[in-house]
């Protein structure tokens, strides 16, 4: 029977507008007070061009609207300066080439490239399958918790489920690296950047659902936007700051506010992600502020940043050994190796659909058990007393756990069995009981009962089939 675990991709922001010219752009404002009074605003009049600093008569260094080149060396790639007044520190807006945004875009875009390319899609053929993504490194609380995979934490947020989400994600991130990158300094992007997805792995697992296998960068786009609200306090009182928050604002309510938020049903999105992701850059963007000193254009400490951004890269180049270990075992099919006599490889399959969770979980639990116990593994009894403490005692089919554990008979295992399903699931396993005590006789009239019984698209009926074939009962 094919139960597939839901798939919630980490989403990215939604109703997205490129606001980047309101972001660096703010009408001069009419000064009135006193004569000693001065205000100091931006007026930009091009990607290039000087801000006037304008007082109370009117006085200008430079004309209103006139454009200063400011070269094309290296050091001047277009930056943006607003005269120190008064006021506090200076906003210095830069522009000029986001060659980093574009390097995390296109890495994230090889990546899925590579998803594609080695996974199974869907049949639109742009859609990962649940089993691609845990195969590849998306996470799953089960396979982070129970087995262990806590660099799954750092590569599903490289991953993503489908184009749509891939374009999405990597758009909102493209308008956030052109309106923040050079004004908070590379290193420290990146470094809030990859923090954030982190952070939003670490929500994910702790509020979101956890029979999910979850991918997608959408905890750290928003943590970036979510550091750069408390960055932007660095310049306290300019009217650019203002609305440079307030487009940053606009663009990560939909992802912290299911209601705003228009995604299609085919698309679930993890808000825990989301929230784990914004807390995540919030917070070193109030280390970040506290290490900035008012009279310099960056935060100091960028290589500390640079650090934190190659530990990130650096448990992303040890997950290819897992991954590659184990790509057999996640995309193998179970059934088959059992029926060719590789018990070992069999569990080792089984035990990766297991961790993919939903209603199939307990069911590949209960055939890894049988391939185990088949190849004669030692550690066979114990790991399926382990699994069977996580299921739900007054559900079925943990009866059956309770029958291989020998803690109750076949009969009261039948009696717990509230419908011809699971009838038919106790025929099965009775049957596979019998043969592990190599009790032949018995075991064949009872697997060619749960063959009789079993929907066609229920795993005990291939198993059924398989081994009256294999006992030449077929």
């Amino acid at each position: 029977m094919t139960r597939s675990a839901p798939f919630d991709r980490g989403n990215t922001l939604g109703n997205i507008e490129s606001a980047k010219g309101a972001a660096i752009a703010a009408p001069p404002a009419d000064h009135h007070g006193d004569e000693t009074s001065m205000s100091t605003v931006p007026h930009f009049t091009g990607a290039n061009a000087l801000p006037v600093e304008s007082s109370q008569n009117g006085a200008s260094e430079f004309e209103p609207g006139q454009r200063v080149d400011t070269g094309s060396h290296a050091d001047e790639a277009g930056p943006v300066h607003q005269q120190r007044g008064a006021q506090g520190p200076d906003f210095k807006f830069e522009t000029g080439a986001q060659w980093l945004t574009y390097a995390l875009i296109t890495a994230m875009g090889l990546v899925f490239v590579m998803e594609l390319a080695l996974g199974q899609t869907e049949n639109d053929r742009s859609t990962l399958t649940v089993r691609t993504l845990l195969a590849l490194g998306g996470r799953n609380s089960s396979a982070v918790v129970n087995s262990g995979e806590w660099w799954r934490m750092f590569t599903a947020p490289m991953l993503h489920g489908s184009v749509i989400h891939f374009v999405l994600n990597a758009t909102v991130l493209w308008i956030g690296g052109n309106l923040f990158e050079r004004n908070i300094g590379r290193a420290w992007f990146a470094a809030i950047f990859f923090f954030s997805c982190v952070g939003g792995s670490i929500g994910g697992l702790l509020f979101g659902a956890e029979a999910s296998v979850t991918v997608g960068a959408s905890g750290g786009v928003v943590g970036v936007f979510a550091a750069v609200l408390i960055l932007m306090f660095h310049y306290p009182r300019h009217p650019a700051v203002r609305a440079l928050q307030l487009v940053t604002v606009v663009l990560i309510a939909p992802s912290l506010l299911p209601f705003l938020d228009q995604h299609l049903p085919e698309f679930p999105v993890e808000y825990a992600g989301h929230y784990g992701g914004a807390v995540a850059g919030a917070l070193l963007a109030c280390l970040v502020l506290l290490i900035w000193p008012q009279d310099k254009p960056h935060p100091r400490y960028p290589a500390a940043a640079i650090a934190l951004v190659g530990l990130y890269v650096a448990v992303c180049l040890y997950a290819v050994v897992p991954v590659a270990e184990n790509w057999d075992a996640n995309m193998g099919d179970g059934f088959q190796r059992y029926f060719a006599g590789d018990f070992k490889r069999a569990a080792k399959i089984f035990e990766a659909h297991a961790k993919q969770g939903g209603e199939t979980e307990p069911y590949y639990r209960l055939w890894k058990f049988i391939a185990q116990a088949r190849e004669r593994d030692a550690n066979a009894i114990d790991e399926l007393s382990a699994a069977a403490f996580r299921q739900d005692a007054r559900q079925w089919p943990y009866p059956v756990f309770q029958f291989y554990l020998h803690r109750i008979g076949s009969n009261e295992m039948f009696a717990k069995a509230g419908d011809d399903n699971q009838r038919c699931e106790a025929f099965f396993y009775l049957g596979e009981g019998r043969l592990l005590s190599q009790d032949i006789t018995d075991a064949v009239p009872l697997l060619q009962r749960a063959r009789a019984m079993c929907p066609k698209t229920y795993m005990e009926y291939e198993g059924a089939v398989g081994e009256l074939k294999t006992l030449g009962a077929g």
